[in-house]
């Protein structure tokens, strides 16, 4: 009367063992219903694995060696790294990629990437703020490039959501997202940007049921610390600015010099001086500067907020005297 599946990803090349499942034990009910609850969790899991095992070779070998496709896994795996030099690099890879293969969407959907993160990360501050703001104009222009020239790619559909709503088009971020997740219903990160455009739409309840379904499908995803940055920020915008901040603070715990989002630092700052902490918020303020320099306003206004949402966040640091007043 019961059903145990147990499931291997073999690397063919070598034969090693990249990812053992199971076992999944199911009362023997409806075989065709469970058949596809088992093929869900093994995509599911199996998929970051995948893509770290492609990056690994494309890493080894000179970019002239290399075709496209693994310029762009090499440009991947330098993005992941979070630093400024290394990313400058993907974006060079990226380019003779697209260069050779001038209809290659994938590799738009990473300039993408980059080129939000040159816009609205720590990177911001190296580039200069002209350079910064042309960075997101650009990515938008690649996301929908990435968009136009293969409609069925998620990655291109989640960066042109992103994108869109940072540049305050909310509702239209949010169909873009929604048709990500049509795409390809187990992808983990499509639904963690679904969930964070619904927080800013203001739908909450259903922004949060996205962060669930996407941390249960995608325990291990590389982009882990970016999706718990959505919910630190969800929890914000409600207004539960304990829950934020134990959010932030968890990837300040586990993250601290890794990452060069200031948003962690961000929710951290504005939890703390919202439930009139206002000493610890001065010494989170401290260590930011530690980490990441001076705090760079305009990277914050480029990124994706309601304005509701900048005035008050904005309000939190000139309290402590990280911005003057307005």
């Amino acid at each position: 009367d019961g059903l145990r599946v147990t499931a291997k990803l073999v690397d063919g090349r070598d034969h090693s063992i990249v990812k053992a499942l199971g076992p999944f034990d199911r009362p023997r009910l409806d075989v065709f219903d469970i058949q596809d609850e088992i093929s869900d969790a093994i995509v599911t899991a199996i998929v970051p694995e995948v893509v770290r095992r492609e990056m690994r070779p494309a890493s080894l070998e000179r970019p002239a060696e290399l075709a496209s496709w693994e310029l762009v896994m090499r440009a991947q795996g330098l993005t992941l790294k979070g630093e400024y030099e290394d990313a400058r690099e993907a974006e060079s890879l990226l380019r003779i990629a697209i260069r050779r293969e001038p209809g290659y969407a994938a590799a738009y959907a990473r300039l993408a990437e980059l080129g939000h993160n040159f816009s609205s990360t720590s990177y911001a501050k190296i580039i200069g703020d002209e350079e910064a703001s042309q960075a997101l104009n650009e990515a938008l222009t690649n996301a929908r490039t990435a968009v136009d020239l293969e409609p069925s790619l998620v990655d291109a559909r989640i960066w042109y959501g992103h994108l869109l709503i940072h540049h305050r088009q909310i509702e239209r971020g949010i169909d873009q997202l929604l048709e990500a997740v049509r795409l390809s219903p187990s992808h983990g990160q499509a639904h963690a940007e679904l969930g964070f455009a619904y927080a800013l739409s203001g739908n909450l309840d259903r922004a949060f049921q996205e962060f669930e379904l996407s941390s249960r499908l995608s325990p291990n995803d590389p982009r882990s610390v970016r999706i718990q940055t959505f919910e630190a920020l969800a929890y914000l915008y409600a207004g539960k600015n304990q829950e934020a901040l134990q959010a932030a603070q968890s990837i300040l715990e586990t993250n601290r010099g890794l990452a060069q989002s200031f948003y962690p630092y961000l929710v951290s700052i504005s939890a703390l001086v919202r439930l009139d902490r206002t000493d610890e918020a001065r010494g989170q303020a401290e260590e930011f500067r530690e980490q990441l320099g001076e705090f760079d306003w305009p990277a914050v206004q480029r990124g994706a907020w309601t304005e509701q949402q900048l005035e008050l966040v904005r309000a939190d640091f000139e309290s402590i005297g990280m911005l003057p007043a307005s």
